[in-house]
């Protein structure tokens, strides 16, 4: 989030200070900081990084939590986690019944993937 907001947003860091701060969170997308938030927060099992899924405000809220950081000012914030995981169980009978790939987002490796599995006849 700290590069983000040092790349994309460095107008909204400009005041490293309790002004700065209040004035990013005062931003009316971050949904964090209402009674009944609409964003919440998910983290994935397999890496645990957690991240805030909303509607907007991403930029002050990376820059709330720049500032917040380097005065030591907490914000509490309120949000539904929603945790993902694998089933093992689940994936062990996948794996019984199908051939897994992993395919590269590179256009030309998976135009060749698609290609020989569509040579093969995989539906």
């Amino acid at each position: 989030m700290d590069e983000m907001v040092r790349t994309n947003a460095r107008e909204m860091i400009g005041n490293i200070s309790a002004e700065g701060l209040r004035k990013n969170l005062a931003h009316d997308e971050i949904r964090l900081l209402r009674k009944n938030p609409t964003d919440w927060v998910q983290v994935h099992q397999w890496d645990q990084r957690m991240f805030v899924v909303n509607d907007g405000g991403s930029h002050h809220l990376a820059a709330a939590k720049y500032i917040a950081a380097r005065i030591d000012a907490p914000v509490p914030v309120q949000a539904l986690l929603h945790y993902y995981s694998v089933n093992e169980d689940a994936v062990a009978l996948l794996r019984t019944e199908y051939e897994i790939y992993l395919v590269s987002d590179k256009p030309e490796l998976a135009n060749a993937f698609f290609n020989a599995m569509q040579s093969y006849g995989a539906t």
